[in-house]
C-alpha cells in the first residue's frame, strides 16, 4: 500500500507544480509591469485625501469601507513597488534612490527601540512602519510610472495633488471675512498652518508648470493661482508667507532677471506693510522679536536643542519627540506645544539623530543638484516644471526653519511622489 501511494502523491505534486508555475510566472510578469496610469493617479489622490475624509467622521459602515479601500490601495502600491526596489538594489541606477532608501532605513531603524516603551509598543511602531513603507512605495511607484512618459505623468500627478490643494483653498476663502474679525484656525481640512504649507508648494509648482503653457490654459492657471493666493494670504501663517515670497522671487529671478526680482521684493514688502486689519498686524508682528509666538518658538527651539544635547548622535525615534520630551523635561513645564519642534531640522535631528539629519539634507541637495542641469530639462521640454520644482523646494527648505508641516501625511505623499517623478526623469537622463 505504501509503494502504491507514493506515485500518487508525487503525481499530485507534479500536477500542482504544473498548475502553479504558469500562475507564478504570470504573477511575476504582472509585478514587473508599471502600475496602470489611471490606477496610479486615482490611488495617489486617495492617499492624499485619506486623512481629511477620515477626519470628517464618516458614518458606519462607510468609515470601514473607506479604510478598507485605503488599505487595498496601499497594498497595491507596495506590491508594485517591490520589483522597482529590487531592481534598484541590483543596478544602483539612480543616486536619488540611494539617498531615499537610506533616509527611510534610518527612519525604520529609529522606531525599533519604541517597541519596549510601555505607552507606545508594537501597535504604535507597526503604524509608523506602515506609514514609512507607504511613502517609500509612493516614491518607487512614481519613479517607475514616470520613466516612459514624464510629462503626462506630471500632469496626472498635478491633478491628484491639486484636488486637495484647490478644495482646501476654496474652503479657505471663508477666511476672507476674518481680515477684520476673528480668525478660524482649524477645521476638517486641518490647521491653517498645515494647509498653507501644502497649498504654497502646489501654488509654486502650478506657476512653474504654467510658464510654457498655451494661452487657452493660462486662464485656468491664473484662476487657480488667484484662489490659492487668497487662501494663503488669509492663512495668517507667517512661515508660509515667507516661504511663498522666496519661491516667487526665485521664479521672477530666473524668468525675468534679477532687476525684476528686486522690484518684486520691494512690491511684496510694501504690500505686507500696508495690509489691512488682522493681516497687516500679523505681518508686522513677524518682525517683532517680542511678539508672543516669536518668543514661543525661540523657547521651543531652546527646549529641543537641550534635548538634542543630551543625545546628539542618536535619536528618540521617528514621530516620538513629544513622548520623549515629556518624560525628559520638567513635568510642570509646557512641552512642545503643537507636539513638534516648529523646525524641521531640529525635529529630525532629535528623532533620527545626526545621521538622519544628514540624510535629509543630502536628499534635498541631491534633488537641487539634478534640477540645476538646465540643458537636459530644456531638451526634454520640462524646463518650466524644473523652475516650479526648484521654487517649491526652496519654499519647503525655508518653511522648514519655522514649522514641521512637511511631516503631515498628505504632504508626505505629495513630496515623495514628486521626488519619485524627479527620480524617473533622472533615470531617463542616464539612458
Amino acid at each position: 500500500m505504501v509503494q502504491s501511494a507514493s506515485p500518487s502523491v508525487s503525481g499530485m505534486y507534479r500536477l500542482f507544480m504544473q498548475l502553479c508555475f504558469p500562475m507564478r510566472k504570470q504573477f511575476a510578469n504582472l509585478l514587473g509591469r508599471p502600475l496602470p496610469y489611471p490606477v496610479f493617479i486615482a490611488g495617489l489622490a486617495l492617499l492624499i485625501w485619506h486623512p481629511t475624509i477620515t477626519a470628517s467622521v464618516l458614518r458606519k459602515p462607510y468609515d470601514t469601507i473607506w479604510n478598507l479601500i485605503h488599505d487595498v490601495v496601499i497594498g497595491i502600491f507596495i506590491l508594485s513597488a517591490l520589483p522597482v526596489g529590487v531592481q534598484h538594489m541590483k543596478r544602483r541606477s539612480c543616486p536619488l534612490g540611494d539617498v531615499t532608501l537610506l533616509y527611510f532605513a534610518l527612519c525604520v531603524i529609529s522606531t525599533l527601540p519604541l517597541l519596549i516603551v510601555p505607552t507606545l509598543g508594537v501597535s504604535y511602531v507597526r503604524m509608523l512602519i506602515v506609514s514609512l513603507v507607504t511613502f517609500l512605495a509612493v516614491f518607487l511607484v512614481s519613479h517607475r510610472v514616470t520613466l516612459n512618459r514624464p510629462h503626462r505623468t506630471f500632469i496626472g500627478m498635478m491633478s491628484a495633488w491639486g484636488s486637495w490643494a484647490v478644495v482646501s483653498a476654496l474652503r479657505g476663502l471663508e477666511r476672507v471675512g476674518t481680515v477684520y474679525g476673528s480668525q478660524s484656525r482649524l477645521d476638517i481640512m486641518g490647521h491653517t498652518n498645515s494647509r498653507a504649507g501644502y497649498e504654497l508648494l502646489f501654488f509654486l509648482l502650478l506657476i512653474g508648470f504654467g510658464i510654457h503653457l498655451g494661452r487657452r490654459y493660462r486662464f485656468v492657471v491664473l484662476s487657480l493661482s488667484a484662489i490659492l493666493s487668497v487662501s494663503l494670504l488669509t492663512s495668517y501663517s507667517r512661515g508660509a508667507w515667507l516661504a511663498l515670497c522666496a519661491g516667487v522671487l526665485y521664479i521672477v529671478a530666473v524668468t525675468r532677471g534679477w532687476r525684476y526680482m528686486i522690484l518684486t521684493a520691494v512690491i511684496l514688502l510694501v504690500v505686507f506693510t500696508v495690509l489691512p486689519g488682522a493681516l497687516g498686524a500679523k505681518a508686522r508682528e513677524g518682525v517683532d522679536p517680542s511678539y508672543p509666538t516669536t518668543v514661543f518658538r525661540i523657547g521651543l527651539w531652546k527646549q529641543v536643542i537641550g534635548f538634542i544635547g543630551a543625545n546628539p548622535w542618536g535619536g528618540c525615534g521617528y514621530e516620538s519627540l513629544w513622548f520623549s520630551a515629556v518624560s525628559w523635561l520638567n513635568p510642570d513645564e509646557p512641552v512642545l506645544v503643537g507636539r513638534h519642534a516648529h523646525n524641521l531640522y531640529l525635529h529630525t535631528w532629535a528623532e533620527l539623530g545626526i545621521l538622519g539629519l544628514v540624510a535629509l539634507i543630502w536628499l534635498m541637495w541631491s534633488v537641487i543638484r539634478f534640477l540645476r542641469k538646465k540643458a537636459y530639462w530644456e531638451s526634454v521640454g520640462l524646463n518650466g516644471i524644473r523652475i516650479g520644482v526648484l521654487s517649491c523646494l526652496i519654499a519647503l527648505i525655508l518653511h522648514g526653519m519655522v514649522d514641521v508641516t512637511w511631516r503631515d501625511y498628505h504632504q508626505q505623499v505629495f513630496f515623495w511622489s514628486l521626488l519619485g517623478w524627479i527620480s524617473g526623469v533622472m533615470k531617463g537622463e542616464s539612458r
